[in-house]
């Protein structure tokens, strides 16, 4: 493991302001440019420092790490990375093998992995969803989703509609308040976050995708069932232990009884506007 120099910037996923250091060269350089709208020079609340280990990445693809929890620590080890975070005195260290291409996405796996640790800690969670923004701004809705379900699409199609994309990929789900609260992640897919990223914004429902030829939507009446399917799309979960689970449980739990879920069947098209209490858009791209 070879140490990198103290440059450093504060990386915000929802309210928690991430500080990481070692931002040299090449690799920091991707680091600030891929999550510029959430980077800052604020307090931070977990330090992270980046390292280099000092050999080639193996065959193992670095999205299959070993993960692990164990007291106040979260291990993480694959041939391309590693990482450790100390919750209790958070702080932690990254350390990425040499790679000019795949490098920084190896940086946001531990990232994303160590933010949802911390955050479940506090009432929220990282979510496997895409996220958007009412045109009125009042009010968001959540898109849950495995690879393929159409999260970009849809993404792509309420932004068309004049809807704010928090994320395509990853959404922060608060459920710490009466309201739930949908927060915006430097994490994403396909589709960059529209800028600038607004902070907290009530959830009005889940919508859980299924593309399809003609569009329907189902509320998911029962509490376990609805809990159930978010909880398929909640990244991460096999290294938690015990507290940890009932803490995720807990979250969601209180989050469906506040709002509906929904399965929502979807085409490539805006046909699902009317089942989104969404108008039809303008020729402007917003609504009238």
């Amino acid at each position: 493991m070879i140490r990198r120099g103290q440059s450093s910037r504060t990386l915000r996923v929802g309210d928690l302001a991430i500080g990481l250091s070692g931002l040299e060269g090449p690799l920091g350089r991707a680091i600030v440019e891929r999550y510029e709208p959430f980077i800052s020079e604020e307090h931070a609340e977990i330090r992270i420092e980046l390292c280099d280990l000092d050999e080639s990445p193996g065959e193992t693809s670095g999205y299959a790490p070993v993960s692990r929890v164990s007291g106040d620590l979260l291990a993480i080890v694959c041939p391309s990375w590693t990482a450790l975070f100390d919750f209790e005195r958070g702080e932690g260290i990254i350390a990425v093998a040499p790679d000019p291409v795949r490098a920084v996405y190896f940086v946001e796996n531990a990232l994303r992995q160590i933010s949802q640790l911390v955050l479940i800690e506090r009432g929220e969670l990282l979510l496997h969803a895409a996220g958007v923004v009412h045109p009125f701004g009042d009010r968001a809705f959540a898109f849950p989703g495995h690879s393929g379900a159409g999260k970009s699409t849809i993404s792509g199609l309420l932004e068309g509609a004049g809807g704010h994309v928090l994320s395509d990929d990853l959404v922060i789900l608060d459920a710490s308040s009466e309201r739930p609260l949908l927060r915006a992640t430097p994490f994403f897919g396909t589709l960059p976050p529209q800028r600038p990223a607004p902070s907290s914004i009530p959830l009005e429902a889940f919508h859980l995708l299924e593309q399809a030829p003609e569009p329907a939507l189902t509320l998911i009446e029962d509490a376990s069932t609805a809990v159930a399917s978010l909880l398929s799309n909640v990244p991460f979960t096999e290294c938690f232990d015990h507290g940890h689970q009932e803490r995720l449980l807990d979250t969601l739990l209180r989050a469906v009884r506040a709002v509906p879920v929904h399965a929502l069947r979807f085409r490539r098209d805006l046909s699902m506007l009317p089942f989104l209490g969404w108008r039809t858009p303008t020729p402007e791209g917003v609504l009238s």
